[in-house]
């Protein structure tokens, strides 16, 4: 039986060599614009930690203050929770999330790049303070939300909190909220928060009627907005 260590071992090996292909033979990796950010944790025991890691236009690091109130709403919920977000991206959520205490992460993203140095950034966390990054606490997949959720409704797994901050005005939160309901993916006093941008209040509202999910409470910073839902209606 592979370990899960072993595993994402080979997942860095596999990932470097996609990476290290000739971009002009491989489109997907072709290379793009480049700028280095820096991530500051907000809370928990990694509070105040610094992580510098490329970004580029199609990488929408949440914001600070967007990350702040995602982890206030939770904060009764995160410690010893099991914390998915299908739309990783710079990893700040992940990060935040394993900072305030979630016991199990799972993270995916489409873009095999990102994971890669979202793993690098969990490594250098887990040398400095041992056991808190533990590959046995995170597990990572380059897959896209469609196939990722698929996978964890073939595993049963049932998560207690799911962040989604998919490209705004692409559909796909409201997309991922019907295939959660639909592999009932959530715990049944699990929660969901979905940010999307204020262009997509009309969509949104449309979904809502659906009846799919039950909105909790809308929250507005700028122009972001979080939605707030549950799938029982009795928790």
């Amino acid at each position: 039986m592979v370990s899960v260590a072993n595993y994402n071992d080979f997942l860095d090996r596999l990932l470097n060599s996609l990476l290290s292909v000739n971009p002009f033979k491989m489109g997907t990796f072709v290379k793009k614009n480049k700028t280095k950010a820096t991530l500051t944790i907000l809370g928990g025991s990694l509070k105040g930690e610094k992580i510098i890691f490329q970004t580029d236009d199609k990488v929408r690091p949440t914001r600070q203050l967007v990350r702040e109130a995602v982890f206030q709403i939770w904060a009764d919920r995160i410690v010893e929770s099991i914390f998915f977000d299908p739309f990783a991206g710079s990893g700040a959520v992940v990060l935040e999330a394993l900072s305030r205490g979630a016991e199990e992460i799972y993270a995916s993203d489409i873009k095999p790049d990102i994971l890669f140095n979202l793993r690098k950034r969990l490594r250098a966390i887990e040398k400095k303070r041992p056991g808190i990054a533990a590959p046995s606490r995170i597990i990572l997949s380059a897959e896209d939300y469609k196939n990722t959720m698929s996978s964890h409704f073939a595993d049963r797994h049932k998560f207690d909190l799911i962040y989604l901050d998919p490209p705004y005005n692409s559909g796909y939160g409201l997309d991922a909220i019907r295939l959660i309901a639909r592999y009932q993916l959530l715990h049944d006093d699990g929660r969901i928060l979905l940010e999307v941008s204020k262009r997509e209040r009309g969509s949104v509202e449309r979904f809502i009627d659906e009846d799919i999910a039950l909105l909790m409470k809308k929250y507005t910073y700028g122009e972001t907005h979080l939605y707030h839902f549950c799938l029982d209606e009795e928790s």
